[in-house]
């Protein structure tokens, strides 16, 4: 049986590899010129943002309003973020 610190562990290297990865996936996105990229982009960001908040902030025990209030931040500028680049173009 594997000892419950050692699966923390592998749990968070696993956590942080998967950020590493849609942080350089999105970071090599922005070069392209295609919207449907840059919304990809900016769906990795609100995934990792709620990741971050609810794993390793631990919100998921915290009272609902507050998990709400973050959520809504993660998905609100995010979304006005998406509508000024859609709409400069």
């Amino acid at each position: 049986m594997n000892n419950p610190d050692k699966q923390s562990q592998q749990r968070n290297l696993v956590a942080l590899l998967a950020l590493l990865l849609l942080t350089v996936l999105s970071a090599n996105i922005r070069y392209t010129e295609s919207l449907s990229l840059s919304l990809l982009a900016l769906l990795f960001v609100v995934f990792k943002a709620w990741f971050v908040t609810h794993y390793f902030m631990e919100l998921s025990h915290a009272p609902s309003l507050w998990c709400n209030l973050l959520f809504s931040y993660i998905v609100i500028i995010p979304s006005v973020l998406g509508i000024i680049y859609y709409v400069a173009r």
